[in-house]
């Protein structure tokens, strides 16, 4: 599970980082909103911890490009100005969350955890989704998918008993196991672009991304253009 701290306090990231990692999360740290669109740009994250009072970039314009860059992570808002204005604001903006700074370690891990479980149950209905469509379709061209097999895995690793398994076309260093925010986001992208028999436009709006996005995660997985005829 993979986490992206993004505050410029460096205290607050340590400390965050620290209970984290504490907890099995692997973090990576970014001291502003720049950087932080940087390290999506070159890795996965199932959850970032997002500060809204920063320097450059703000916090509200980082979360904006965020869910643009990498609409498959859940971010989290933490805020030593909270309110219930800019609560609201930024759940419009796509934030799953918001939390008060300070915060407890016990509180921050139950809502990351929280928050990586929201986003891979919603990436397993998207794959049950596609799947019972291409059912309903009855598109004989495209292969048996592996979404509802890896939709099972999924929920056994979340309950602990997944086994451990590497996936074909993930970048090294990645995090590959079964049912993790790459592998699970790698088949979905497969699956739609054959579904669209290699239409990267509407593959894309199917997957709710931009097409740059899409050719950029294409790169990133290892992921082959699907010829049509």
């Amino acid at each position: 599970m993979r986490v992206l701290i993004i505050d410029d306090d460096p205290l607050i990231r340590a400390g965050c980082r620290k209970v984290l990692e504490r907890r099995g999360f692997t973090c990576t740290d970014a001291q502003d909103g720049a950087r932080a669109l940087e390290c999506v740009r070159r890795a996965s994250f199932d959850a970032a911890l997002l500060d809204l009072k920063m320097p450059g970039l703000s916090g509200m314009e980082t979360l904006k490009k965020l869910r643009d860059e990498s609409p498959n992570t859940a971010v989290i808002i933490i805020s030593g100005y909270a309110s219930i204005d800019s609560a609201v604001e930024t759940v419009k903006a796509g934030a799953f969350d918001y939390l008060p700074k300070p915060f407890t370690p016990e509180v921050l891990a139950s809502r990351v955890r929280r928050a990586v479980r929201a986003v891979r149950e919603a990436l397993e209905a998207s794959l049950i989704q596609r799947e019972l469509e291409r059912k309903k379709l009855g598109n004989t061209e495209i292969a048996p998918s592996v979404s509802i097999r890896r939709v099972g895995r999924v929920a056994r690793l979340i309950h602990g008993s997944a086994e451990k398994a590497p996936l074909p076309g993930v970048p090294t260093g990645a995090d590959d196991s079964p049912g993790s925010i790459v592998q699970l986001e790698a088949d979905a992208i497969r699956n739609a672009l054959r579904h669209f028999r290699g239409n990267k436009t509407r593959a894309a709006e199917s997957l709710g991304i931009n097409r740059k996005t899409l050719r950029e995660k294409m790169q990133k997985y290892g992921i082959a253009e699907i010829k049509t005829r």
